[in-house]
């Protein structure tokens, strides 16, 4: 004999297939949010990149990230990823992250590498 299911059994299914497609949602949401954040940061390390002479920026910041020493031959395409970027520090729920950046001094090309104080 089969015994058929309890009234407590059914009615918790529903909500544990909603619970499991939220977190599913909320995952995809987060992945989605990491690409342009990770975008920006290969392309701050790609613009770090100077040679002696060349001169070196501050730029690059967004809503939850610091601008940092670039060279200003990659401002362009260091701006653009901000861009881009920009917004993507909220979760699913709108909480955002919010940073307090520092101010770089002395920014200059030092071994090959864009940097500051």
């Amino acid at each position: 004999m089969i015994a058929a299911p309890s009234p407590a059994t059914t009615a918790a299914a529903p909500a544990s297939r909603w619970w499991r497609g939220g977190v599913v949602v909320a995952a995809l949401a987060v992945a989605a949010c990491a690409d342009p954040q990770q975008r920006l940061a290969e392309v701050i390390d790609d613009a770090r990149a100077c040679e002696p002479g060349d001169t070196c920026v501050v730029t690059g910041g967004t809503d939850c990230t610091c601008p940092q020493p670039v060279n200003a031959d990659a401002v362009d395409a260091v701006e653009a990823a901000a861009e881009a970027a920009n917004g993507s520090c909220c979760d699913v729920f709108g909480q955002c992250v919010a940073v307090d950046c520092a101010a770089f001094a002395n920014v200059r090309c030092e071994d090959g590498r864009c940097v500051g104080d």
